[in-house]
């Protein structure tokens, strides 16, 4: 079974959850990281979708999880 999350948030904090998030368990997938701004969006990994919080309800309405 793996478990689909998203990361509101890509500060300092949010980089440690997505890095523990995949680095410690192999049946968590990071689907998304939900930010204010796209300043950062090159930290975002390629296999993660980068959503800006004014989208944020395609995470909740999203049909993966």
């Amino acid at each position: 079974m793996v478990l689909n999350v998203a990361v509101f948030g890509f500060g300092r904090m949010g980089q440690i959850h997505y890095r523990n998030a995949v680095a410690l368990s192999p049946r968590v997938n990071v689907l998304y990281v939900v930010k204010r701004s796209s300043e950062t969006a090159v930290l975002v990994p390629n296999t993660t979708q980068l959503l800006l919080s004014k989208d944020e309800d395609r995470v909740f309405h999203d049909t993966k999880s």
